[in-house]
């Protein structure tokens, strides 16, 4: 209950459930999940800007927005005291 409660403060929590069981085949148990997709994410921004953006100082890229933004993952702390609602 505490993981729904939490995801209902940014989310649809069906919604969330379902899109994560779809794309990993497994359901979310808490919010500490592995991030294994900002690689995956990072090389989709590079292939489209034509180069690698890791020479530009990024390392890791969202996965879980519209739109895939890419940041360097020491600025982790600051992002997740400002994630959009």
């Amino acid at each position: 209950m505490e993981t729904i409660s939490k995801i209902a403060d940014f989310c649809d929590p069906r919604r969330t459930y379902l899109d994560y069981y779809y794309r990993n085949r497994t359901v979310i148990t808490e919010l500490s999940t592995i991030d294994f997709r900002s690689e995956h994410a990072l090389d989709l921004i590079s292939s489209i800007e034509g180069h690698d953006i890791r020479a530009d100082g990024y390392d890791k890229a969202t996965w879980y927005t519209t739109i895939p933004v890419p940041y360097n993952s020491a600025w982790t702390n600051i992002l997740s005291k400002h994630l959009p609602d």
